[in-house]
């Protein structure tokens, strides 16, 4: 693992069950069960996990987490990539969070359409009012006039 990249997420252990999930989709993969990953056994898996990676991308990020250069990834090069992606997907999710305190700016725990309107200009490109609109519409996936934190959030993060 980068330790760079992972100085910049803030080092923290993956609890039990991560690591047991981890280990559990690594087996799953290697279906020949040698303990070594091969760039099929990458995108078999990638395809039953629903991500559809052409066989370029999984050739270029097998070669990026290959540290021993033998063309198979290994359960220790898997764990560390995907320990790696938890915990970016973990910052990630703070981001998301700090930036929702920063735009409701009433401390209510939610955005109304004024608040979100009011960041979009702010933060993002020109949007017309009925952009603005629409943009609150699919980020209220409960329709309750508000967006909440969770809400906000898995806009982004799908």
């Amino acid at each position: 693992m980068d330790p760079e990249a992972l100085a910049a997420i803030g080092e923290r252990d993956l609890t039990v069950e991560e690591k047991k999930e981890i280990r559990k989709v690594y087996r799953s993969i290697d279906t020949n069960g040698d303990n070594q990953l091969s760039a099929d056994e990458i995108l078999r898996g990638a395809h039953l996990l629903g991500i559809n990676p052409t066989r370029e991308e999984v050739t270029s990020w097998m070669s990026e987490t290959d540290k021993d250069g033998n063309g198979y990834m290994g359960y220790k090069e898997f764990f560390e990539a995907m320990k790696l992606k938890l915990l970016s997907k973990e910052d990630d999710r703070r981001q998301l969070e700090k930036a929702f305190k920063k735009f409701d700016t009433k401390n209510n725990g939610y955005l109304n359409k004024e608040q979100l309107a009011k960041a979009l200009r702010k933060y993002g490109e020109e949007f017309t009012a009925e952009e603005e609109e629409e943009f609150f519409r699919i980020a209220d996936a409960n329709g309750d006039g508000k967006i909440q934190v969770e809400e906000f959030v898995d806009l982004f993060m799908g």
